[in-house]
């Protein structure tokens, strides 16, 4: 992801620059958004449930998988990342800009796997699991 270090008075911040991809524009925005007590972003999740876009709608414009989402789509994908629909379709204007360091967009979206769900999941998964080989 290409990003471009500008100074501002008394910080330098980091925005990104033109040439992404609307995913890692938009995988920038999430990462600018305030953070949790614990540093983290929003989840996406519940970013799609606040601003109602469909769900995996901004998780699929993130990784890519969503080429060409119409104006609703968009202009919500923007109104959650805190940014305009021309800058996350097209890179035009001012983006936004992160005050903390922004991780790179990994190529692949991560797989979920056995190990990847929480203990209250997979707790539930064994009870019904249980249920299913008694009966």
């Amino acid at each position: 992801m290409g990003l471009v270090a500008k100074t501002l008075p008394g910080k330098i911040v980091a925005v990104a620059s033109t040439s992404e991809t609307m995913g890692q524009r938009a995988w920038f925005a999430l990462h600018c958004l305030p953070r949790d007590p614990k540093g983290a972003p929003p989840s996406i999740r519940e970013l799609e449930r606040r601003h109602e876009i469909s769900n995996m709608g901004l998780n699929r414009l993130i990784w890519d998988e969503l080429k060409r989402p119409g104006l609703e789509v968009l202009s919500k994908a923007a109104a959650a990342l805190n940014t305009t629909p021309e800058w996350l379709q097209f890179g035009r204007g001012d983006g936004p800009k992160a005050s903390w360091p922004v991780p790179n967009r990994p190529a692949e979206r991560p797989k979920r796997t056995a190990e990847s769900i929480g203990t209250g999941a997979q707790a539930a998964f064994d009870r019904e699991a249980k249920k299913l080989s008694k009966g």
